[in-house]
């Protein structure tokens, strides 16, 4: 019998692996929603790149959804990633599965979108190894199809640390810059490595930023996660928050310009404003108030704060997000109701250049549908 048991466990298996996937997978054969976006006004060009992508519930099955100009497609979510929780469809996932598509080899084990920058011919990735006091740098030459790797001490003045976190990391004539944050008692530290490449050492180190605890404040240094872009950018911006209790949060935001390793404190249209109100586009911060409808330009090289539209329809929007592109913001609000807007507003000429929506099909569509991000390829 003991001959046979092996062969029966195993055909068991391979029966309730086919159960189950039938089972799961007959959800892809319902009816897919007509989810589509429908022009109001303006070229139907402006979404030819856009992709929108949303979660919930449809025809009762977990799903995720990625809408573009000509069609939806559904694709449910397994059981495995339910297990896990709902799939996270922020811009900066979306765009690391793009680079375990392209590189998979090099992208192994990568997750966190601040340890990396890409450009057309360089993809760069730091990370700090807080047991040996390291930062252990990889780099991929796109055009020689090689890898690279190499480890390098922190400077002495900052083994001090018992953390230390890369922010960001950025290519600046010629150099990575590599932007970290680092804590010890009672203070928060933010600063800079200039690393050579090709010698494989630090040129030189810099801190920028210094923040000491306050006894009577509530005080953290909250470092952007907006910031999800990973081409070239100039500034790398964190805000400051300061509360005391029972009055509202005050953030104060700060660019550096990673050329010079320069600290400024950018002017703030709305003080009480937290990070996921900001878009940032190497050095533009895009703010949108729902309070007001108005939508401005914080340009950070000449910190000035600019208007650039208004529209009643931004007010109270029930959920936002947006992108930029070729001088174009891509917005869309409404990401929580039945009926989410899309706007595309050109920058230089402050006008709207296209409205559309999508309209959600409550018979297949769950209450507990949402919109998440807009992409522009």
């Amino acid at each position: 019998m003991k001959r046979y048991s092996t062969s029966i466990i195993f055909t068991i298996i391979v029966l309730a692996s086919t159960a189950c996937f039938y089972i799961f997978f007959s959800a892809r054969s319902e009816t897919v929603p007509s989810l589509s976006i429908k022009t109001v006004s303006g070229n139907q060009d402006e979404m030819k790149d856009v992709k929108i992508y949303g979660e919930g519930f449809i025809n009762n099955v977990s799903s995720t959804v990625t809408v573009t100009e000509k069609k939806a497609t559904v694709k449910p979510v397994s059981a495995l990633n339910l297990w896990f929780g709902q799939p996270n469809l922020d811009e900066s996932t979306l765009k690391i599965a793009q680079l375990q598509e392209q590189y998979r080899s090099f992208m192994r084990g990568k997750q966190n979108i601040d340890e990396l920058y890409e450009d057309k011919t360089l993809l760069l990735f730091a990370e700090s190894n807080n047991a040996k006091k390291q930062l252990e740098i990889e780099y991929y030459d796109k055009l020689n199809n090689t890898s690279h790797e190499f480890t390098l001490s922190l400077p002495k003045e900052y083994s001090k640390y018992k953390d230390v976190f890369v922010h960001d990391i950025q290519l600046i004539d010629q150099q990575m810059v590599v932007v970290l944050g680092g804590h010890v008692p009672k203070r928060n530290d933010i600063f800079l490595l200039y690393v050579n490449l090709k010698q494989e050492k630090i040129n030189h180190s810099k801190t920028v930023y210094s923040l000491e605890h306050s006894k009577t404040e509530d005080q953290s240094i909250y470092i952007n996660n907006f910031e999800q872009n990973l081409e070239l950018a100039t500034y790398y911006t964190f805000q400051v928050a300061k509360s005391v209790s029972n009055e509202p949060t005050i953030y104060t935001m700060y660019a550096i310009d990673l050329h010079e390793g320069q600290l400024k404190q950018i002017h703030l249209p709305d003080k009480t404003a937290y990070d996921w109100d900001y878009y940032k586009n190497d050095n533009k911060i895009y703010y949108l108030s729902t309070e007001s409808g108005e939508l401005y330009q914080i340009d950070l090289e000449k910190n000035s704060t600019s208007l650039l539209l208004q529209n009643d329809k931004w007010k109270n929007s029930n959920g936002l997000t947006m992108t930029a592109s070729d001088n174009k913001l891509y917005i869309m609000s409404g990401l929580f109701t039945p009926v989410a807007k899309i706007d595309v507003v050109g920058v230089n000429n402050k006008k709207m250049l296209y409205e559309g929506k999508i309209k959600l099909e409550k018979s297949v569509v769950g209450n507990n549908f949402s919109f998440r991000t807009i992409m522009v390829n």
